[in-house]
């Protein structure tokens, strides 16, 4: 695929936007009347996400991709919207709109680029969302690791399309965004794109995540050779009716 641009934060964020939105929109109407239906309009940044020196740039090539594929139809930005701003660290100020407005024409281009991504195939990607002094890290081809430098050991998942190994990606990808707790409802939506049939029902959902962990990540932690501590601190934490926190902490290398 000709990507040319690096799948941040944003990027993650903004294709999971619009998964909801289409997601939502097949449930009131058939999908040839979506594209007339109301634009989307998506927050060009949150708070709590890292700003890259090149946000504008990566955000102007990921939605020239989506139109030349005809995943959307971008809108320009309206009069009077208001606008955000970073500081480089050479002091150089970037504004930037704090939204952008698309009509979404075909989603079928979106799976395809998450699909592209999360296989590794891309060269720009930033697949790990952590730095490389984590105890546990995530390679580019989606297998999993943890350890230091020298004493670096393969976390055993045998395959990458069981549920377990999805749950556990899926957690793994969303901590650094939910220090505190990762919510079932954001961990079933990343397992779904990664390929998890949908489940309708909130409380199944809930179940099979939990099960996922304590039936088959715990359960089998000894031959998938997965760290369940590190320093006495779990690596999943069950939040009651909430989530999971993943600890994942800063190692010498």
């Amino acid at each position: 695929m000709d990507i040319n641009f690096r799948y941040t934060p944003q990027i993650q964020r903004y294709n999971s936007e619009m998964s909801r939105y289409w997601n939502e929109c097949r449930k009131q109407m058939p999908d040839h009347e979506i594209p007339t239906f109301d634009p989307l309009v998506i927050k060009t940044t949150i708070p709590g996400e890292p700003l890259d020196d090149d946000l504008g740039v990566n955000r102007t090539a990921y939605l020239n991709w989506l139109e030349k594929h005809h995943a959307i139809r971008y809108l320009e930005e309206m009069d009077g919207m208001t606008t955000g701003h970073q500081v480089h660290p050479d002091g150089e100020h970037e504004i930037y709109p704090s939204d952008f407005t698309l009509h979404l024409l075909d989603f079928r281009p979106v799976i395809s680029l998450e699909n592209s991504f999360h296989n590794g195939a891309n060269p720009f990607t930033k697949t790990d969302p952590y730095a490389e002094s984590r105890y546990i890290r995530m390679k580019n081809d989606g297998s999993f690791v943890y350890g230091g430098a020298g004493r670096v050991k393969p976390i055993k998942f045998k395959s990458y399309k069981s549920l377990y190994y999805r749950v556990f990606r899926a957690v793994y990808e969303l901590a650094p965004h939910n220090k505190e707790c990762v919510p079932y409802d954001s961990i079933e939506e990343h397992i779904v794109r990664l390929g998890v049939p949908p489940e309708a029902n909130s409380e199944k959902r809930r179940q099979r995540i939990r099960e996922a962990v304590s039936k088959s990540l715990e359960a089998n932690a000894k031959s998938l050779d997965l760290p369940l501590k590190y320093e006495g601190v779990p690596t999943l934490t069950l939040i009651q009716g909430k989530g999971f926190r993943f600890s994942n902490p800063t190692i010498e290398d």
